[in-house]
């Protein structure tokens, strides 16, 4: 963590008003080079949701305590990653703890920097000019939804589907968005699950943070969300930059766009600059072609050699987690898997599909072509 800024903590968690137990789990690792914050929130079953979360909260805190870590984000992608694998093998090995899984949040503070990751719809939110930015996007049905102008933000929090996740540790697949944002004076990151951020707004997040000490205004929120009725596991990490440089003006304020990458993009980017390189190849084919013609045929001739292109060559878009302006947006995908919050569902065998088709020539010379069958994923 860089010297130039000094922190204030503060944490709590409550299992709610209906829930018999709290399936959430949060935690934090201090090194001498920076903080972890991470928050879960677990899913699947009487245990297996409390035993996801831990799992996820536990590797990425141990991982951070044993490694000197280079590179915040690559170290926040791999993390959760490896505990996607601990939460699936766990889930094989028991019979009783399958379809369970876990959302995550996790941010690391180091040299006046927030780096961040998520799966799911747990959120980080930053308080800065007396204003909410949320810094992440939920991996759910109802934001897919609100990005394709389907529904409104404020539509949103009442939809009947909204804990539904498109994403979750232990499913199908988990892709965490990655991210970073500087740090300043006064600034305050809040970390949740959808237990607080479903039951009390941002605006009455400031309003309680925004005087209060880390820790206090934490069992505040809490306090709150279970007021209201309290329908699910509720926690919260706050971390309050006590000093640091003075905050950019209010106007520069605004997210880093998320890094994440997009395999369907990157293919795309692939082929387009593999034509490219084969068309420019041509093109210097062309020019030596032409520019031999040209030679003065009473000088002595030089053995012409074969030109090609390079075909070791190949400019392929590549997502660079050290550049945070780096930006591979992930399209809305309307068929996408949906994870009900409360039991995710065993992933389905993609189905193989079989094309079989056979051509007959007319002439009885010729043989019959027969065509493999092609399989979709």
């Amino acid at each position: 963590m860089s010297k130039k800024l000094s922190i204030q903590i503060g944490n709590h968690s409550d299992k709610g008003m209906v829930r018999e137990t709290n399936q959430d789990s949060f935690g934090s690792a201090k090194t001498d080079w920076g903080e972890l914050f991470v928050v879960a929130d677990g899913m699947g079953g009487h245990k297996g949701g409390e035993i996801a979360s831990k799992i996820t909260v536990d590797a990425l805190c141990n991982s951070f305590k044993s490694e000197k870590v280079s590179n915040p984000l690559s170290f926040l992608n791999e993390s959760i990653i490896n505990a996607d694998l601990q939460v699936k093998e766990n889930a094989e090995e028991k019979p009783e703890l399958k379809g369970m899984g876990t959302t995550v949040v996790a941010l690391i503070v180091r040299d006046g920097k927030a780096f961040y990751a998520h799966v799911g719809d747990s959120r980080i939110y930053l308080f800065r000019h007396k204003k909410a930015l949320q810094l992440t996007k939920d991996h759910s049905y109802v934001q897919q939804l609100v990005d394709e102008g389907t529904i409104t933000p404020k539509e949103a929090e009442d939809h009947p589907m909204k804990n539904r996740i498109l994403q979750a540790i232990g499913g199908e697949k988990t892709k965490p968005d990655l991210n970073s944002e500087t740090l300043y004076q006064d600034d305050i990151l809040l970390l949740c699950t959808d237990g607080l951020s479903g039951e009390v707004s941002a605006d009455e997040m400031w309003e309680n943070v925004k005087s209060s000490k880390p820790m206090d205004a934490c069992k505040t929120l809490v306090d709150l969300a279970n007021e209201r009725g309290g329908p699910d596991n509720s926690t919260v990490i706050i971390v309050r930059i006590e000093k640091g440089p003075k905050p950019p003006p209010v106007t520069t304020i605004q997210p880093t766009p998320t890094i994440k990458i997009n395999e369907d993009e990157a293919k795309q980017s692939n082929l387009t600059n593999i034509i490219l390189g084969v068309v420019v190849g041509i093109g210097i084919i062309l020019f030596l072609l032409t520019y031999n013609k040209k030679v003065d045929i009473d000088k002595p001739l030089i053995a012409p050699t074969s030109t090609q292109p390079d075909s070791s060559i190949i400019f392929g878009a590549k997502a660079d987690t050290s550049d945070t302006n780096k930006v591979i947006t992930l399209p809305a995908v309307k068929d996408s898997t949906l994870i009900d919050t409360n039991k995710v569902q065993p992933p389905d065998k993609p189905k193989e599909k079989e094309n079989n088709k056979d051509t007959e020539n007319e002439e009885e010379s010729e043989s019959a072509n027969n065509l493999d069958p092609a399989f979709n994923s």
